[in-house]
């Protein structure tokens, strides 16, 4: 279920819809939140580890800093722009059921964007080794792993082309 929650997640955060708001309106809260929040933590990392070499420095802080909705146009243009999100949503799931991880209907749609999806997991118990392994170690690996997947063995994009901010 955390891998579902997660890619549902992963997607939402590139689309219009808030996912502050979805998490909210459905009440996520304990494993399903985290998940939720993991989820767009994924997406987060992969976005700005397609970013950094293709766009200007201020449009990867951005994201980074949670404008992950400015990439919307790529996604419509592009839906290639799914598959590492999607892909990196799976592998970021399986900690989240392997170690617990929890959050509040508040955090699910937060991910990483000011530490909330950590925190929220910290206040809910995790150990601080486990918040920074399974917050920032395995989301960054697993966005360089897809990227270097998608576009180098499996040759599904060119990173100019699907990662370049167009607006």
């Amino acid at each position: 279920m955390s891998i579902l929650i997660g890619c549902s997640f992963a997607f939402l955060i590139i689309s219009p819809i808030s996912t502050v708001a979805i998490g909210m309106a459905i009440q996520l809260d304990g494993v399903s939140a985290g998940a939720a929040a993991m989820g767009v933590a994924a997406t987060t990392f992969v976005l700005v580890v397609n970013s950094w070499k293709v766009n200007k420095s201020g449009v990867t802080i951005a994201i980074a800093l949670g404008a992950m909705k400015m990439m919307m146009p790529n996604l419509f243009r592009k839906p290639v722009i799914l598959i590492p999100c999607l892909v990196s949503a799976v592998i970021t799931a399986i900690p989240v059921a392997l170690f617990s991880i929890s959050g509040t209907p508040a955090s699910a749609g937060f991910g990483v964007v000011g530490l909330v999806g950590p925190l929220a997991s910290l206040d809910a118990g995790l150990n601080g080794f486990l918040v920074v392994l399974c917050w920032l170690i395995i989301p960054v690996f697993a966005a360089l792993i897809t990227q270097f997947l998608c576009e180098k063995v499996f040759k599904l994009y060119d990173r100019e082309e699907v990662f370049k901010f167009l607006g």
